[in-house]
């Protein structure tokens, strides 16, 4: 077989997500040092942008995660602040809290 270059690390990890359903490279969230990462699935109706609720999953540094139904902004913003002020309180959120993108 030829030689050919690696691909960069977000094209594998695509590639490998889409073929086999996982990663096996690394995850795309690791570099991101965060104690804790809400993603929102806009591919759903009613959550996203331009509408009052969000469909999220909160995921920890530790990589699990939980996901929540419908829930309005506030309602989101509320389990937010309770997972930070669980994260303190546990001292695993040593670092100061900052937003990444």
């Amino acid at each position: 077989l030829p030689l050919v270059p690696d691909l960069p690390l977000p094209v594998r990890l695509a590639q490998e997500k889409e073929t086999i359903g996982l990663y096996i490279s690394g995850h795309p969230l690791a570099d991101k040092a965060a104690d804790l990462i809400v993603a929102n699935d806009v591919t759903q109706e009613g959550a996203g942008f331009g509408v009052d609720t969000n469909i999220v999953t909160l995921i920890g540094a530790d990589g699990r995660s939980q996901s929540y139904p419908k829930l309005t902004k506030d309602e989101v913003g509320d389990l937010i602040i309770d997972r930070i002020v669980a994260l303190r309180a546990a001292g695993s959120a040593a670092r100061p809290l900052r937003a990444v993108k």
